[in-house]
């Protein structure tokens, strides 16, 4: 009868230690983390953006899909993606530390627990934000280069919605004027830019 007891209460004990692993390892917010991350990598806007739970500003959205996004995620690679900080009422940050452009950056993610799934695992959602932007001044030129792709400017200024972290750049060139690219790093959704 011990032995039968002993064999349950190990069993029971095995079970709560895997179901603790795939809840933190599988179901935590930094999965979610990762998931958006690949798919900023892989230039998945749609799925970036339904992970991140984003509002998406009245703003050009060239960066936000396919050959724009994917030249915005180029040569990111995570670092660290660190251990979730309490931030009360079922919310965490999670900061990620990143390689993007040759440097080094971090990025926090705000997550909150929204559901179980199967009555013992996480549900983990991003809290919604607005997606940042970035304001390209074009000197009276009709079409800028930004990530590569060719975009028509609307006026002297153009605002484009980002994902981030995010390398952008943005250069002209016509048959009488070229200016040099300017490049930078968006790291937070906080974070309003300026190309000239």
């Amino acid at each position: 009868m011990s032995t039968w007891l002993l064999a349950l209460m190990l069993t029971v004990a095995a079970a709560v230690v895997v179901i603790f692993f795939v809840n933190d390892k599988i179901y935590g917010p930094e999965h979610q983390v990762s998931s958006y991350l690949t798919a900023l990598k892989e230039g998945d806007g749609e799925r970036a953006l339904g992970l991140l739970a984003a509002k998406v500003p009245a703003a050009n959205a060239a960066l936000l899909d396919g050959d724009g996004l994917r030249a915005s995620a180029a040569g990111l690679e995570v670092l660290e993606i660190a251990e979730p900080r309490d931030t009360g009422g079922n919310r965490v940050d999670v900061d990620v530390r990143y390689s993007l452009g040759g440097e080094e950056g971090t990025s926090t993610y705000r997550l909150e627990r929204t559901d179980k799934h199967w009555l013992f695992f996480d549900r983990w959602s991003f809290v919604p934000s607005t997606l940042p932007t970035l304001t390209v001044t074009s000197l009276g030129q009709p079409e800028a280069s930004v990530n590569g792709v060719p975009v028509a400017l609307a006026g002297d200024t153009t605002t484009f919605a980002a994902f981030y972290p995010a390398q952008v750049e943005a250069s002209y060139t016509s048959e009488f004027f070229a200016a040099p690219a300017q490049s930078g790093t968006l790291a937070s959704s906080r974070i309003r830019r300026t190309w000239c």
